[in-house]
Formats: C-alpha cells, sequence, structure tokens
C-alpha cells in the first residue's frame, strides 16, 4: 500500500501558520476555534483527500485505519504550551509533524468529510464538574457502523471511558468538499 504520510507530504499545501484560540479560553471557546477551522483545513486536505479516495475505492474501514495510522504514526503529541490553546491547521501538522488532540482531530475530520464520511468531533471530560478536556474523531461510514479515532491512545477504535460527552458535527463547506462529479470518478 502506499505511504499515506508521503501522499500527505506531497499535497497538504498551504502556508503554515497557527490560529490562537481567541475568547476567554473556557471550553466553549476552544470547541468554537476548532469547528471554526474546518473549512480551510478542508481546503488544505482536498488533493490529499481525492488520492485516498482513489486508492481505497469504498474500502472505508481499511482508508480508516490506515489513515489513522499514518497520522499517530508520524505525527508526535505535543502539548500546547500552558495558558495558550493553538489549533494547527493541516498544513501545520505536516509541516511540523507534531500537534495536540485539536488539531489531530481537525485533520482527521477534514479529510473525512472531504471524502463524504460523516464524522463527529467528540469533546470530553473525565470527571465530573470539570470542564472539557479532550477531543477526538468518531467516524460513521455507514448508518450502523461507527470508529473512534483518538491518536492519543494510539489503538484504532480505542476509546477511554469518559464522564461527560459533547458530540459536533463538523462544519462541512461545499467549497471543501469533493463535488458528486469528481467523487463518482475518484470510485472508479
Amino acid at each position: 500500500m502506499a505511504d499515506l504520510w508521503q501522499i500527505a507530504e506531497q499535497t497538504i499545501k498551504g502556508t503554515p501558520y497557527r490560529v490562537q484560540q481567541m475568547g476567554s479560553g473556557n471550553a466553549r471557546d476552544i470547541m468554537q476555534a476548532v469547528l471554526s477551522c474546518q473549512e480551510d483545513a478542508q481546503r488544505q486536505t482536498l488533493e490529499f483527500s481525492r488520492r485516498l479516495a482513489k486508492l481505497y475505492r469504498k474500502n472505508n474501514r481499511r482508508l480508516l485505519f490506515d489513515l489513522y495510522t499514518a497520522v499517530c504514526k508520524n505525527v508526535a503529541l505535543r502539548y500546547d504550551p500552558t495558558g495558550v490553546q493553538l489549533v494547527r491547521k493541516p498544513s501545520n501538522v505536516v509541516a511540523e509533524r507534531a500537534c495536540d488532540c485539536k488539531s489531530y482531530s481537525l485533520f482527521l475530520s477534514a479529510v473525512l468529510s472531504n471524502l463524504g464520511i460523516k464524522n463527529v468531533f467528540r469533546f470530553v471530560n473525565f470527571g465530573p464538574g470539570k470542564e472539557i478536556t479532550h477531543v477526538y474523531i468518531v467516524a460513521y461510514p455507514t448508518t450502523t457502523t461507527k470508529y473512534v479515532m483518538d491518536c492519543n491512545l494510539r489503538n484504532f477504535g480505542e476509546e477511554t471511558h469518559y464522564y461527560n460527552k459533547v458530540d459536533k458535527m463538523a462544519q462541512i463547506s461545499a467549497i471543501g468538499r469533493i463535488t458528486a462529479k469528481e467523487d463518482k470518478a475518484a470510485w472508479r
């Protein structure tokens, strides 16, 4: 199988820059900051997504597993400095090969959304009264199938017990999606 990370390095372009989280820095601000980057992230990953569509045809489970593995294997977990919340867009993730859960999730969601695979950002906390402290992606390639993609855990499909969750659909933009015509051509 093709080296997905090599394809990512060849196709994910853009001016690497960081979007600093704005607002008071509470959980709601962080969630909004991640979601607001979706459209640009989809643009940055569009060509990569097209290549994946051609490589995997309709084998969604293999695609999800290989994408998750490529990102987790090639991108180190790096927490933001204390008191600062940064959302790294896919071009940053590829260039720096390091990010935290917010940026892992943005990268994965952008690619899945481009491919037309329903996915949600799952924001969680790990104790009563605690604010949201973690985010990962849950993909739904069919109405009866779900795959957890949490790069902090390093095992595809693994999900840690959480206390509370907030699922947010990606804000999918027509600009960043593969059109129906392109989609049909990619799956041939």
